[in-house]
């Protein structure tokens, strides 16, 4: 018995062959039918960045298979889409935090054969922090009670440095509160404060 499997597409078939005799005993032989031993073919890009606050940032996979099925998408080792496939899913990265991450792609086709690619995307922070600028103090020499607080906004707040004089008195880590120096004691003059945020 011959059976032409040139009109069936590539790829793998599970089939039965049933047998039967003049008597009506049958037999049923199991068979496979062609082979995929091609992974799917994935087009993407291995970095791409954006500012954060922007919107419309959209990362995408160009995959080819004859024969796909599912994929999975996570960020930073965690799963945040998956699915079946035809061409390769999209991703909208607007909501990712500033700083790197690496966003993987796992393609799968119907025999099991898979690619991962993982692409690295940096959402950069180019607002600076923004800072108050309190009124100038005078007061009576001997008096207390006296202090300059500045307040500033930023998303990302890091580190910052207090100068009187150009000469640094305060410095550490800052979580975006309100920044407050006290100024009693301070001789007769003039006296310049200034304080410095990095985000």
């Amino acid at each position: 018995m011959l059976y032409n499997s040139s009109a069936i597409p590539d790829g793998v078939y599970s089939a039965d062959v049933i047998v039967t005799d003049a008597a009506g005993n049958t037999i049923t032989v199991p068979f496979t039918l062609g082979a995929d031993n091609t992974a799917p073919v994935v087009s993407f890009p291995t970095h791409v960045e954006f500012d954060d606050g922007s919107v419309g940032n959209v990362l995408r996979w160009n995959v080819s298979d004859a024969h796909p099925a599912t994929y999975w998408l996570l960020v930073d080792g965690s799963v945040v889409s998956e699915g079946s496939w035809t061409n390769g899913p999209e991703f909208l990265m607007d909501d990712l935090t500033v700083g790197d991450h690496n966003v993987t792609a796992v393609f799968l086709d119907e025999v099991g054969l898979r690619s991962v690619v993982t692409t690295l995307v940096t959402v950069r922070d180019v607002t600076p922090p923004a800072l108050s600028h309190p009124e100038d103090i005078t007061y009576v020499e001997g008096t207390v009670g006296h202090s300059i607080s500045w307040t500033a906004t930023e998303e990302y707040p890091a580190f910052y440095e207090g100068f009187r004089n150009g000469i640094v008195i305060a410095s550490g880590s800052w979580s975006g509160s309100v920044i407050t120096v006290n100024v009693d004691g301070l001789a007769p003059g003039t006296h310049n404060f200034t304080v410095r945020v990095t985000d």
